[in-house]
């Protein structure tokens, strides 16, 4: 009965989505970070601001990528992002 509680609590502090993303595999990332880091990037690289917005949830297993939006001046830019390790380690490159 304890374990079962146990494993009930985990489910509500982790979040439905988290959980199925874990149990299925992939790797949750938290969108906001992964928005930050690319418009940091993207800054420090061209010293363009650019608002980038990412799916939530946003999980994916390692190798596998998932598709992230740059927005400036109304113009409208895919990125990948790419998970590289189950540490949540991801790179990202603006799609051509």
């Amino acid at each position: 009965m304890k374990t079962v509680i146990t494993i009930l609590v985990f489910f509500l502090i982790a979040g439905c989505a988290e959980v199925e993303a874990v149990l299925n595999g992939e790797v949750p990332l938290d969108p906001g970070i992964v928005e930050t880091e690319i418009e940091n990037g993207i800054y420090d690289q061209t010293g363009i601001d650019v608002y980038a917005e990412c799916p939530d949830p946003l999980s994916a297993a390692v190798g596998d990528s998932r598709t992230c939006t740059i927005e400036h001046e109304g113009f409208v830019e895919l990125v990948d992002i790419t998970v590289q390790n189950t540490d949540g380690y991801f790179i990202w490159q603006i799609r051509e």
